[in-house]
Order: structure tokens, then sequence, then C-alpha cells
């Protein structure tokens, strides 16, 4: 859809350099990358892979005593007590030692009593979606729901969910 879009629009990248704007292009997307995060962590829970109200001892292994009580919904909803940032937003950092450092640091409250942003959180969920789309799984099935027939109406579409 993106990419019919940008055949169709005269988007432009930089206007002061009139650089068109492309389908290929990377760019910096920001806090809309939480929005997905916790979207593929409710459809894993509805999938039975694993339920909000998980400790994170669950996912990762060496979990401090603090921080012990910090559940996927205390990730989801900003209340785990972690810090919001371990370095630079565009220092790459390897997921292992972000996990490392979340676990490493000093709780600023007990988890799911006060509410502060913090991308930190959102790293581990990501961490965790990772590992659980890493575990076993069974083949998909020959046809997907895009290819299933159409059984909706012009008043009535289909649910493809």
């Amino acid at each position: 859809m993106l990419a019919a879009c940008c055949r169709r629009l005269p988007l432009l990248a930089d206007a002061d350099r009139k650089t068109p704007f492309t389908a290929d292009m990377a760019f910096d997307i920001r806090s809309i990358t939480k929005q997905l995060t916790a979207a593929a962590i409710l459809k894993l829970e509805m999938q039975g892979k694993l339920s909000v109200q998980d400790p994170i001892g669950k996912w990762f292994d060496g979990v401090p005593e603090d921080k012990k009580g910090i559940t996927i919904h205390h990730l989801l909803t900003h209340s785990s007590g972690l810090e919001d940032v371990f370095g630079d937003d565009y220092e790459e950092m390897p997921r292992d030692e972000l996990v490392k450092k979340a676990l490493a640091s000093q709780l600023l409250w007990a988890p799911g009593t006060k509410y502060r942003y913090s991308n930190a959180g959102y790293s581990l969920l990501g961490a965790i979606v990772a590992s659980s789309c890493r575990k076993e799984r069974p083949p998909s099935p020959p046809t997907t729901r895009a290819r299933a027939p159409y059984r909706g109406s012009a008043s009535k579409p289909a649910r493809w969910w």
C-alpha cells in the first residue's frame, strides 16, 4: 500500500533538495513501535503463549528479588518502576545487554504503584516477543486467511479474524 501511495503522490523526503520519498527509504518512526509491540504481546496472549500477568522472571533468567514482582502488564502500562532508558536512543545495544542493564538497574518505585514512560520496559517486551517467536511452532497451514473465500456482502462484510 505504501509503495502504491509513493507512486501516485508527489512526496518529498527533503523539500529543500527536492529528494522524492520512496517506499524503500528507512526513517525514524520513534514510539509507533510501542503500539506494534503491545499488539504483538496481546496477540501472543490470545494464542495462549503468554499472559500479561506473567512475571518477567518467566521470560528472563536471573531476575533480582526487587524485580520479581514486575509483570508484562506493568511493562505495557509503564508502571514497572524501571528507568526510561539505558543509553542513547540511537546507540546500538544488543538485546542481551539491554536486558542485563534493565535487571541490574535500581527500581524507581515498587512495580504497579506509579506511572512513568519507559522505553526500557518496551524493549523488554520486544525481547519477550522475540523469545516467544523462537520457540518450536507447528508448520503453517497450506492456505492463509487472505486466500480464504469471501463470505460477506455489500451490507455485511466478511470478518477475517
